[in-house]
């Protein structure tokens, strides 16, 4: 059977390097995209079966992001990862 697969959308290296450890860990096969332009692209060759992707990004945001790859490959489950700009206090 094969794996099911992933794709990580974020232009932070280290996120990217955390989730696609994660995953494949845990039997996933990962994609992974740097920015929203390769990630919709990536999602059209790839036929991700769940998309992560980051909010902010360069040159595609997370939301107009989302919306090209679901026009790309289909509606996969897409979930957005982000973080607070500023530290918590």
């Amino acid at each position: 059977m094969a794996a099911t697969k992933v794709l990580v959308v974020d232009d932070d290296l280290n996120i990217q390097r955390v989730l696609v450890f994660t995953l494949k860990q845990e039997g996933f096969e990962v994609l992974v995209a740097s920015d929203g332009e390769a990630g919709v692209e990536l999602a059209r060759t790839g036929e991700p079966e769940l998309i992560l992707m980051d909010v902010a990004m360069p040159k595609l945001d997370g939301r107009r992001t989302s919306v090209s790859a679901s026009r790309a490959c289909g509606p996969a489950p897409t979930t957005t990862l982000s973080s607070p700009s500023t530290p918590w206090s």
